[in-house]
């Protein structure tokens, strides 16, 4: 039980995206810190990535306390 997470994934995948997904934070970060430009390409994930978190986050807090 301790190595699949929810529908039977397997826990490596799951360790696998969350680093990955850091290393792309990290170096979004690095481009904004040393003012560079971030692509489109990375500006748009990065966006609905935000909205999604906000979404959740208040949609949680209005039916926790509703």
């Amino acid at each position: 039980m301790g190595d699949t997470y929810h529908f039977g994934m397997p826990g490596s995948i799951i360790h696998i995206n969350r680093i990955l997904t850091g290393l792309w934070l990290v170096y979004i970060g690095y481009k904004l810190i040393t003012n560079q430009k971030i692509t489109k390409y990375n500006f748009i994930p990065l966006s609905l990535i935000g909205y999604s978190y906000i979404l959740l986050f208040y949609s949680n807090i209005w039916k926790k306390y509703r």
